[in-house]
C-alpha cells in the first residue's frame, strides 16, 4: 500500500529520523533485536515494534534507487 504498517510510529518517528537511524546502526551488528522487534507497545522513549518502521525506510531507500 506504500504506507508504514505501524501508522502510529508516522507522528512519533517525525522529526527523529537520524536519531533512530543512528541508534539503529549502534545496534544493527547486536544479536538481541528485542530493543527494535517483538516488544509490544514500547514506551513513550521508545515505541514498540520500531525497527519495523527503519526496514520500511530501508526497502523504501533501497527501491527508490533502484
Amino acid at each position: 500500500a506504500g504506507e508504514i504498517g505501524q501508522s502510529q510510529l508516522k507522528a512519533w518517528t517525525k522529526g527523529r529520523e537520524a536519531e533512530i537511524e543512528a541508534a539503529f546502526l549502534g545496534d544493527k551488528d547486536k544479536t538481541d533485536l528485542s530493543h527494535w522487534l517483538y516488544n509490544g507497545p514500547g514506551d513513550a522513549e521508545h515505541p514498540g515494534d520500531l525497527g519495523y518502521w527503519v526496514g520500511y525506510r530501508i526497502v523504501k531507500a533501497y527501491y527508490l534507487h533502484a
